[in-house]
């Protein structure tokens, strides 16, 4: 190791292009760790928009069930009151004896 430590002593030229070598190969590295994360990131944001969209179209399909059970509700509603006219007290109590 000394030997070659005293050989790169006597060549500062080619110290420097070690030097920029290293240095080229640390910053495609570091760009190719940097893409990488870009990746990921742009998949975890694909992710949370997807997620979203589902918990947005869930809550509006619970919505519209919330919508139409109340509107069974007011027509069963509707529909007791107007057949509940068309009988009268002795009906009932004739229903009764013959039930």
């Amino acid at each position: 190791m000394h030997d070659l430590w005293k050989y790169f002593e006597g060549k500062p030229e080619f110290l420097t292009a070690v030097a920029a070598i290293i240095a080229i190969v640390g910053a495609l590295i570091g760009a190719k760790i940097q893409a990488n994360s870009g990746r990921a990131q742009a998949a975890a944001a694909r992710e949370a928009a997807q997620i979203a969209a589902e918990a947005q179209r869930v809550a509006a399909l619970w919505t519209v069930r919330q919508v139409q059970v109340a509107e069974l509700i007011r027509s069963a509603n509707t529909l007791y009151r107007k057949s509940s006219r068309l009988w009268k007290v002795e009906d009932e109590e004739l229903l009764n004896l013959i039930g």
